[in-house]
């Protein structure tokens, strides 16, 4: 009897040993369990039969009394919640009168109580309306952006809604005619027969991707100007926008309608993309609403600078946009990058081929930067080699100073300014701007510039994503929702 008391007495710190190996192993299965049932995508009927398959598959056999119970609860809005509890069978220590050890774990996930601000950079141009395997890209990018303002929502906290934001752009972007206080020149004589549509053209010099402004400046710091794309030569060449034979006119001067987006409209707002930025709002169903309207038309390149300095302008506090709030720790300011090819003036291929030999009928034809805000040399007699943009004509008249001579020189040239909108971006105030980034399609492909560039654009390399068809563009905009929703567990 002695010795069995003996050897229980000895044996029980084995047996404490041993129930410490189930409780951290049932901890870990809950912790596990409570991360998959969390899934922000993952809809509510199957939480419960997830973290119970998870609870299982990482839990050994044991010597239990019993199988482990498992209780689960989700009444708590944005928190999952796993208790799970056993009796583990003594050894030794039963000799003495201790059949069981008692043991439990409890596991707790909750999203971010971060007030995520989400600004959505998305390309319209023609090009996204190719075919992508379930539906052309600008619908697939509909579809799938207005899924992750779904997921955003049904998972935010109460005291952190989301607020939401579109910036549309192709080679420019419109930030709506209401906000003409902050631009100059839309009563400019080019716009007889017409308005000023929204666009506007890019500050010069280091403001270029700048978020400064200074309503009182004359600098680079000041107002945009309104984009006004020139009248071009109208005698003896190809150009895309003709003069009537003088400076001051145009041949044609086209309107658009209401809800009509066209973007190839002769006149000053030739190429200007026709859908406004939508400023940030916690109101979803607005939001979804600006999505579904969004069209891809056919235009005269693709430029991702402008759309990420605009979707930057859009989360800051400060004006002309001011919806975004003050920085702090409880704000998460983010912006979802979309393009699907290379950045072009479309010059490059064939669009103007003797725009550069053709001259006005009346007066000698001369473009000057400086009229329109823009850095840059002046152009003489003869149309421009390029296409206008929001920059300028950038081959011509060189407005970042690199003298490009060569397509491959523009290329460059429109890879930095970009490579500079993403940084100043990400370096935004003392926190910066997460930025997440989907390159679609082959054309943006591994080997592109693109590539690299939405590569290095995004805040790491798990914020960058490759949709090659239209369930891996489904497939990260489902991995970015999950991301903004930022389960953790706290217990």
């Amino acid at each position: 009897m002695v010795f069995a008391l003996l050897i229980g007495a000895v044996g029980a710190g084995v047996d404490f040993s041993y129930s410490n190996v189930v409780r951290a192993e049932i901890q870990n299965a809950a912790d596990a369990a409570v991360l998959a049932a969390s899934s922000p995508s993952l809809d509510d009927s199957k939480r419960q039969a997830v973290a119970e398959k998870t609870f299982a598959s990482l839990m050994p056999e044991r010597n239990l009394d019993g199988p482990v119970e498992v209780i689960f609860d989700l009444s708590e809005a944005g928190t999952v919640n796993v208790m799970a509890k056993a009796r583990v069978v003594n050894q030794f220590a039963q000799l003495v009168g201790f059949r069981y050890i008692d043991v439990s774990a409890t596991s707790v996930a909750k999203q971010s109580v971060r007030k995520p601000e989400i600004a959505f950079v998305l390309d319209v141009s023609g090009s996204m309306n190719a075919w992508m395997g379930s539906g052309n890209r600008i619908t697939v990018l509909k579809t799938a952006a207005k899924k992750l303002i779904d997921t955003i929502d049904k998972n935010a906290v109460p005291s952190a809604p989301p607020s939401y934001a579109i910036i549309p752009f192709n080679m420019n972007v419109n930030i709506g005619v209401a906000n003409s206080a902050y631009v100059s020149d839309t009563s400019d004589p080019l716009f007889a027969g017409t308005a000023w549509a929204g666009c506007v053209l890019e500050r010069k010099g280091k403001d270029a991707n700048s978020d400064d402004f200074n309503e009182f400046s004359g600098g680079s710091n000041g107002k945009w100007h309104a984009y006004i794309s020139p009248p071009e030569p109208n005698s003896g060449g190809a150009c895309s926008n003709k003069s009537n034979g003088e400076n001051l006119g145009y041949l044609s001067v086209a309107t658009n309608p209401p809800g009509v987006f066209k973007a190839q409209t002769a006149g000053p707002n030739y190429n200007c993309v026709r859908h406004a930025i939508t400023a940030l709002n916690e109101n979803p169903a607005n939001v979804k609403s600006s999505i579904d309207k969004l069209t891809a038309e056919y235009n005269m390149g693709t430029i991702i600078a402008p759309g990420v300095a605009w979707g930057m302008r859009v989360l800051s506090s400060s004006a002309p946009f001011s919806e975004g709030s003050p920085e702090g720790a409880k704000i998460r300011k983010i912006m979802v990058v979309l393009t699907d090819g290379e950045q072009t003036t479309e010059a490059e291929y064939g669009t103007r081929p003797t725009c550069n030999a053709a001259t006005n009928s009346v007066t000698p034809y001369e473009f000057d930067p400086a009229k329109f805000g823009l850095g840059g040399k002046k152009i003489k007699t003869y149309g421009a080699t390029d296409e206008f943009s929001a920059y300028g004509y950038i081959r011509d008249s060189d407005p970042f100073g690199s003298n490009p001579s060569t397509w491959s020189d523009v290329s460059d040239d429109l890879y930095n300014v970009s490579i500079e909108a993403c940084k100043n971006a990400k370096e935004l105030g003392k926190n910066g701007i997460e930025i997440f980034s989907i390159a679609v399609s082959a054309d943006a492909g591994p080997g592109t510039k693109t590539y690299d560039l939405l590569k290095n654009c995004a805040t790491n390399d798990a914020h960058f994503f490759y949709a090659s068809d239209s369930a891996a563009l489904e497939f990260a905009f489902k991995k970015i929702a999950d991301e903004i929703v930022n389960v953790h567990l706290t217990k």
